[in-house]
Parts: structure tokens; C-alpha cells; sequence
């Protein structure tokens, strides 16, 4: 008699390994990512250095730059935590540093007692003047020989990525 065989199951596929999930070895999209990664890292650097002879860190500088382009609007930290895209603990001890050195001031909302409302202070836009003066010519020298036209260009691309992160991340 015969017997009857059980039906073998297919075996499952095989589970790519790393090498081939990954993609070819150059992709140029993310090439450029990681580039302005670099180029973001380098930069950094050169403020920090810049900026530790006003004893200013880069952090804090980030943060007088969101005060002093609209001096007069008041900003909670909410308000800064979102400009900045950051959790909103580490833009309260900024501005504690900020308050402690007289650099910002707080004000009582009208609208929430629990709320404070920051403005800059004379002190923080003279610091924040003292710091551009030292960025600024470390731009010029950075794009010595660039022309009008491809500075235009990079701005242009620049801001195309910076609108499609904000739009679809």
C-alpha cells in the first residue's frame, strides 16, 4: 500500500542580510544630506571657537539670533522651543543662562500667570552685535570667490531643503 506523503511546506525566504537591504553604496540624495551634515558639524566648530572669545557658547548665540530679528515680540520658551524645533527643557535652562547673565528679561503675561514672556535687553543686542562682528568676516572668507549669482543659487537650494524638511518631517 501505499502511503500517503505529507506535502512538504515551502521553506520561508531567506532574510536579506544587511548588505543587500542596503542600497547601492553612492546614492547622491542622501550624499547631499550627509554632506550639509558635515558641512553643519564644520561650521559649528568655527562658531564655537569665534564665539568663545565673547565667552558666548553657539547655543546661546542661536537663541539671542531669535530675539534680536524682532527685538520688540516677546517669545515664551514654548514659542522657542518650536522656533528652534527643540524639547522645551533645554530651551529653559538656555534662557535661565541667558536671564542669569542679564542678556534677556522676563516680563509676567497679562494672558497667564504662569507663563513669562522674554525680550532682549540692551546687554544681550550689544553681545549679539560683538558676535556678528566676528562671524561675518569668517563668511567672507569662506566664500571668497564665489560670485553674486552662485551665492543666490546656494541660498535658493538651500531653502528648497529646508521647506521640504519642514513640510513632510
Amino acid at each position: 500500500m501505499r502511503r500517503a506523503v505529507a506535502k512538504r511546506e515551502k521553506p520561508p525566504e531567506p532574510t536579506p542580510s544587511l548588505a543587500e537591504a542596503t542600497p547601492p553604496p553612492f546614492d547622491m540624495r542622501f550624499a547631499i544630506i550627509n554632506k550639509i551634515g558635515m558641512v553643519d558639524s564644520l561650521s559649528a566648530g568655527v562658531a564655537t571657537r569665534l564665539l568663545e572669545t565673547l565667552s558666548l557658547p553657539a547655543p546661546l548665540f542661536g537663541l539671542l539670533h531669535l530675539f534680536v530679528e524682532s527685538p520688540e515680540t516677546p517669545r515664551t520658551v514654548t514659542v522657542l522651543a518650536k522656533m528652534m524645533r527643540v524639547p522645551q527643557p533645554g530651551v529653559t535652562k538656555r534662557v535661565q543662562k541667558l536671564l542669569q547673565r542679564g542678556l534677556v528679561r522676563e516680563e509676567a503675561s497679562p494672558f497667564d500667570a504662569r507663563q513669562k514672556l522674554l525680550f532682549i535687553t540692551p546687554a544681550g543686542q550689544e553681545l549679539h552685535r560683538q558676535a556678528i562682528r566676528l562671524l561675518v568676516p569668517a563668511a567672507w572668507e569662506l566664500f571668497a570667490g564665489w560670485s553674486d549669482a552662485e551665492l543666490q543659487q546656494m541660498m535658493a537650494n538651500l531653502e528648497r531643503i529646508k521647506a521640504a524638511l519642514e513640510e513632510r518631517f
